[in-house]
């Protein structure tokens, strides 16, 4: 959530001159937010995905970007959730259904 240590990004991440910081709304990084306007505006022909929860925010967003036809990839290591059943099922389900690459 805006405004929570969790929303803070991690030193590693730190937004750089030229970079893009989209913050969510909702599930997905698509709902009322500028993410759609910016892929298209800088062309980019892949999106890399890491985040959590793998089987609520990682798959609205990779359905998103499915939906879209553009490219995805979702990091296995790069991706968490609460419940181990539904962070397996959803890795799954991207790569089988929504066709993403998880490496």
């Amino acid at each position: 959530m805006s405004g929570t240590r969790g929303a803070e990004i991690i030193p590693e991440l730190q937004v750089l001159p030229g970079d893009y910081r989209v913050e969510k709304t909702s599930y997905s990084c698509f709902h009322n937010t500028e993410m759609d306007a910016v892929l298209k505006r800088e062309q980019v022909e892949r999106v890399e995905i890491v985040g959590v929860c793998t089987s609520i925010c990682v798959m609205e967003t990779v359905k998103e970007l499915f939906d879209r036809d553009i490219p995805r990839l979702v990091y296995r290591e790069g991706v968490a959730d609460f419940d181990p059943e539904g962070h397996a099922f959803a890795l799954k389900y991207m790569q089988r259904v929504l066709g993403a690459e998880v490496v």
